[in-house]
């Protein structure tokens, strides 16, 4: 935890914004750079608005406990390091989803 899931239209070339995403999430106040991962998903068929305009979406996965504050700053490091590495006619989106700590599960199985 943190995990980092970029979902991408399968047009948009995400090997650079990835490792740049990584990079920035690591560099975050109250982040363990050890335990951050992120991913990309690939789709072959999207519509966005109407019609199939390229789209980025990040999913930023994070146990509960950070103010608004440390939320809002790692919102914005990461949508900022996003439209440096994409093109003007990607849509851009981005969420926070906090999960409870009582219901994540790290180890091995």
């Amino acid at each position: 935890m943190p995990h980092l899931v970029v979902h991408h239209s399968r047009s948009v070339e995400v090997a650079s914004l990835l490792a740049a995403l990584h990079h920035a999430l690591c560099h975050q106040q109250t982040i363990d750079p050890n335990a951050v991962k992120t991913r990309a998903l690939s789709f072959d068929h999207v519509y966005v608005g109407q019609g199939t305009d390229p789209f980025v979406h990040l999913e930023l996965r994070l146990l509960q406990g950070r103010s608004p504050e440390t939320l809002g700053a790692i919102q914005k490091a990461l949508v900022q390091t996003s439209g440096a590495h994409l093109a003007p006619s990607v849509v851009l989106t981005m969420e926070i989803v906090l999960m409870d700590p009582a219901l994540y599960f790290k180890g091995s199985s």
